[in-house]
């Protein structure tokens, strides 16, 4: 094994019905109350059993291993806040394989300390005790590779429309406690970089961001709901809406459920045409776009991107 390997990091999920109660567990910090576990093990069973999401990562860490190949040769590995394998095992096996040196990359493309900076300080903790050197790659959410994904895959679901001209556009992003914005996370001023890249390369279609999945503190929340923003449409007379979940690299239990099923059952209510654009799950583009930000990182480095 090389002296380098990458890591990429995510939320994690159950891969299976038996793995959602520890799953949660580690997520709550304590065990799910038996009627809260029977809701999410019924949505995950409504999705195909499991979340896709680990699968998804293990299939974008070989697709940038193919990437980088030529950029000594790294061993690119996944690791998971809140299901195995974790940070801290992740790097105590790299280390046992002899690994010096690894480069983590977050597999949430907009900075937030729940998830981009947590994953850093875990990954921090686990390298001071194994004796690893750790990196942290940039964000890549306005890198042109990424923007190109997101432009492709919302042109794919506009012509699945009627009329994909005359159609609104949603981003979609995991809503966070106001209070998280207001400590300095970049986290919206990164998704609307995001935003303006994409849209630059779509038509001249009429634009918002509205946020998802919103926990259930008391906390003040990012707003508007994706919910409350179909409705704003509807009573405004729109027919068609494109929903871009510009905060999701995977599919996951967010898009299959939240998405797929909640909110496109509303839509439908309302008598509005919906239509998801896809995630970019191991897409070519996001692949180039993540190893645009570890090749500062390797030992061989090389300049900018090369898109699809």
């Amino acid at each position: 094994m090389s002296r380098s390997a990458v890591l990429l990091m995510a939320f994690g999920g159950p891969e299976t019905e038996e793995q959602v109660a520890p799953f949660m567990t580690r997520l709550m910090g304590r065990p799910p109350a038996p009627p809260v576990l029977a809701r999410v093990v019924e949505r995950y069973r409504i999705i195909g059993g499991g979340s896709p999401l680990p699968r998804i990562a293990r299939e974008q860490a070989a697709a940038l291993e193919r990437q980088l190949a030529s950029e000594g040769a790294p061993s690119v590995r996944v690791a998971f806040m809140y299901s195995d394998p974790s940070i801290p095992s992740a790097i105590q096996a790299l280390a046992a394989a002899g690994v010096q040196r690894v480069v983590g990359v977050s597999l949430s493309a907009h900075y937030a300390r729940v998830s981009s900076g947590a994953y850093a300080i875990d990954l921090a903790a686990a390298g001071q005790k194994h004796g690893v050197e750790v990196r942290m790659a940039g964000q890549y959410h306005a890198a042109p590779c990424f923007l190109d994904g997101l432009a492709e895959s919302a042109r794919a679901a506009l012509d699945r429309l009627s009329a994909p001209d005359d159609t609104e556009v949603i981003f979609s992003a995991h809503s966070l406690p106001l209070e998280h914005v207001e400590g300095g996370d970049p986290y919206v001023d990164q998704i609307g970089e995001t935003m303006a890249g994409v849209m630059a390369r779509l038509p001249q279609l009429t634009w918002q961001l509205a946020y998802q999945s919103r926990g259930m503190t008391g906390d003040r929340w990012l707003g508007p709901t994706v919910e409350e923003t179909l409705e704003e449409l509807s009573a405004r007379g729109r027919k068609r809406v494109l929903l871009i979940p510009v905060g999701f690299t995977a599919e996951h239990v967010e898009t299959l459920y939240d998405i797929d099923v909640l909110i496109a059952g509303k839509a439908r209510e309302m008598g509005l045409e919906f239509v998801r654009a896809a995630a970019l799950n191991s897409s070519p583009y996001l692949i180039e776009a993540l190893a645009a930000v570890v090749r500062p990182h390797l030992l061989k480095t090389s300049e900018g991107e090369t898109c699809p």
